[in-house]
């Protein structure tokens, strides 16, 4: 693969492409999250008012009494629900951006091999070690990425498990401290 005019604009083009459909899934990301969080400030203020309005028709202190205590109670399983969902979205979000990256990464490492064979094919006499010195750079580069990927890769799935732990134990522990 020789740097050619043609090959410069190919590989400009691709790069443009890439970055405008990352730009479009964050934009994705965040329109899902403005959303979300859109629907549950909706649901709170008609649970706020559905709240008042029974307030307000309290017959007598015992009634107004139990409604309080009712709505007092810890609302944990809400919150772990909206944080559960928040974390849907932005780790779809995160997946979606990392396959995207993960592609372009093994591309360019393609085409950084292409080139350095095209180079090695090319090289005069005596120039064996510079191309050795290369590829090797290139395999320790993709070699590194391969390892911080994977890294990335365990501490999500760790947090997930948390994540999915937490939404199971914290609603169990709430019914459980109101008995």
């Amino acid at each position: 693969m020789a740097a050619t005019p043609e090959t410069l604009l190919k590989l400009q083009a691709e790069a443009v492409n890439v970055s405008n459909t990352a730009v479009a899934k964050a934009i994705e990301g965040v329109q899902k999250l403005a959303e979300f969080n859109m629907a549950t400030a909706k649901a709170a203020v008609e649970e706020s008012t559905s709240r008042i309005q029974a307030l307000l028709t309290a017959k007598d202190p015992k009634a107004l009494s139990e409604l309080l205590s009712r709505f007092a109670q810890p609302e944990t399983e809400k919150a772990t629900a909206y944080a559960k969902g928040v974390y849907e979205i932005t780790s779809q979000t995160s997946a979606d951006l990392s396959a995207l990256f993960e592609k372009q990464i093994a591309d360019s490492q393609s085409q950084v091999f292409a080139a350095i064979d095209a180079f090695a094919k090319n090289a005069p006499a005596g120039s064996e070690g510079v191309v050795s010195l290369l590829k090797s750079m290139a395999t320790s580069a993709s070699a590194a990425y391969e390892q911080a990927g994977s890294a990335s890769k365990k501490f999500f799935e760790t947090a997930q498990s948390n994540l999915a732990g937490m939404t199971k134990t914290v609603p169990a522990a709430t019914k459980a401290t109101r008995r």
